[in-house]
């Protein structure tokens, strides 16, 4: 992997502001008509509006682990010809201050396209499954909840 280009790293920092902001037009402009997702589990082609439906879904989810989002960690590049680029990132969860856990690092694997001058997303590859982390770390979240609700009935 060679250094990130600035270009590249500014599409990744426009990306991680429409995901904060759930900003659905900045968002959809981040992705190409069509773009392949995957994760451990399954290959699916997805159109940014499916990505949008699913948005209120995914900000629960978050909130159910005690985090409001993620937050780019490290990324790395590596250019494939004048118009892809793979993309390795790491994102930390941001959690909220009540969160008995250490910090934890989701891995995403992108290749972006060059359209009408601007980079896109063309397949993203999660490299956790996704749907069973958060449900194991909403069981440990609700766990611990329910351990400090224990000791506050007993004082």
């Amino acid at each position: 992997m060679s250094p990130v280009r600035p270009d590249v790293r500014a599409f990744f920092e426009q990306y991680e502001r429409a995901g904060q902001d759930l900003d659905d037009c900045a968002l959809t402009s981040c992705f190409c008509d069509v773009f392949v997702s995957l994760d451990p589990n399954s290959a699916t082609a997805v159109s940014p509006q499916a990505l949008l439906a699913v948005l209120p879904r995914r900000k629960a989810l978050f909130r159910s682990i005690g985090s409001d989002g993620l937050e780019l960690a490290d990324i790395s590049e590596m250019p494939l010809d004048d118009a892809h680029t793979l993309v390795r990132t790491a994102w930390t969860l941001r959690m909220d201050s009540e969160s008995p856990r250490e910090d934890i690092t989701l891995l995403s694997t992108f290749v972006l396209r060059r359209q009408n001058g601007a980079w896109r997303i063309a397949l993203y590859l999660n490299h956790q499954d996704i749907a069973k982390l958060f449900g194991d770390l909403a069981r440990a979240c609700r766990d611990a909840r329910a351990c400090r609700l224990a000791r506050s009935e007993r004082c």
